[in-house]
């Protein structure tokens, strides 16, 4: 397993197949940040956080959710940063 953080904004966590293990995000601001399969912010989020000022959001799954394309996460609103756990 490993893990990528990412800074506020939008940005390619993985280009390729990939299982999604989890999560954590915290904001600085209230922030909305949406998780992608798929290398771009296009079509519908797997994920979509709302994530209140000074606020953490973590999600844990053991068997983990399937990404096919890739994994993209958008900062949408806010500021947040985060890192997620996939193989």
């Amino acid at each position: 397993m490993q893990y990528k953080i990412f800074p506020t904004g939008s940005t390619i966590i993985n280009s390729e197949r990939a299982i999604v293990h989890g999560f954590n995000i915290r904001a600085t601001a209230t922030a909305v940040v949406n998780v992608y399969d798929n290398i771009a912010a296009t079509g519908d989020p797997v994920f979509k956080i709302n994530v209140s000022t000074t606020e953490s959001v973590s999600y844990d799954s053991f068997k983990g959710i399937p990404f096919n394309t890739g994994i993209f996460v958008e900062v949408a609103s806010g500021t947040a940063t985060g890192s997620i756990f996939f193989e």
